[in-house]
């Protein structure tokens, strides 16, 4: 079958690789789409010692159940995937906890092929179903959305306060949107694109602001009395932005930590423990997560369909280089086999 195989960084080339095999609790899916995520870009970049080549990168996707024996999801079934693969028996999957499982495999990742293909083989568990008329650009959004609602679930303060973006990437528009459904009145988002940012205003972000022509902590303290905000979630990762977070977190708030650019990073741990700050990491999603997500998408209350591009497989290398090089308004990148 074709596959787009990540072969040395920097490159991924189109190459015919053996069908999937699925055992006895796995189905046969066949992909009608793949969004490239900010994961499959740093693995593509050579950043991720988890995605070595050769591999199939991708693990945002939706497709037809085209082999499986599960009277649940016959031939011919449309289906999302949850990508995250737990195990179901260790002491974190029985408290709820699948994204924290010991032994939690990704598609696209270590030795599991991933969604850049025609065909992936994946647990039954991992199906959720799709109405067959849900445009495949939207179908494909539940596993980011799923780490929006993640996210955002493990904030502890009052949802009607200030909340800051940073990034306005995939995730931080995900996050912003969700956030303008829980209530959120004052939301500051942050990017160094212009595109980007213009499309947080169009979604409702009370305020945006470019770290390369403002000082974001002043700005943040200015529109905010000098308090700073009770929320700051951090969408990029890079030691930058990992400053900037406790900076303009306002005494006792909490800042969540999401994005993975950088893998080290300096932090200012006394200004942290002197505004007592809450620090939180946020990996993934939960089964729960994924539902959820799943139900916002298919509602219509999720959806970024203006902003999203699709190119066949065979234009991947292409589709690679414009999400890291110049994005422009393209906020969600989609691989078709």
């Amino acid at each position: 079958m074709k596959a787009l195989v990540y072969t040395t960084p920097g490159k991924v080339e189109v190459h015919n690789i053996s069908v999937p095999h699925a055992n006895s609790d796995e189905v046969i899916v066949r992909v009608q789409v793949a969004g490239i995520c900010g994961s499959d870009m740093g693995g593509f970049l050579g950043h991720h010692v988890r995605r070595q080549p050769p591999l199939v990168l991708g693990h945002e996707m939706v497709g037809v159940v085209e082999e499986s024996s599960q009277e649940g999801f016959p031939c011919g079934k449309r289906v999302a995937i949850n990508p995250l693969f737990s195990c179901f028996r260790c002491s974190n999957c029985l408290s709820g906890r699948h994204n924290t499982c010991y032994k939690w495999k990704l598609l696209g990742m270590d030795n599991v092929q991933g969604a850049f293909a025609e065909r992936v083989s994946v647990p039954t568990s991992a199906l959720f179903s799709i109405p067959e008329d849900l445009p495949d650009e939207v179908a494909v959004l539940p596993e980011p959305v799923a780490c929006a609602v993640h996210l955002l679930s493990m904030i502890e303060s009052d949802k009607f306060g200030a909340l800051a973006i940073l990034g306005a990437g995939t995730q931080g528009i995900l996050v912003l949107i969700l956030a303008k459904l829980l209530g959120y009145q004052s939301i500051f988002i942050t990017d160094i694109n212009q595109d980007r940012l213009a499309i947080a205003s169009q979604l409702g972000a009370t305020k945006t602001l470019n770290p390369s022509e403002v000082d974001v902590s002043s700005a943040v303290h200015d529109l905010t009395d000098g308090l700073g905000v009770e929320v700051v979630i951090d969408a990029v990762g890079s030691s930058p932005t990992r400053q900037q977070a406790t900076e303009i977190c306002q005494p006792g708030g909490q800042v969540l930590l999401l994005g993975l650019a950088e893998q080290k990073t300096e932090i200012n741990f006394i200004d942290l423990v002197r505004k007592e700050i809450q620090l939180q990491t946020s990996f993934g999603y939960n089964m729960n997560d994924f539902a959820k997500a799943v139900s916002l998408v298919i509602s219509g209350k999720v959806n970024i369909t203006p902003w999203t591009e699709t190119k066949m497989i065979e234009e991947g290398q292409m589709a690679f280089e414009k999400m890291i090089n110049n994005p422009g308004s393209i906020i969600k990148m989609i691989l078709r086999p």
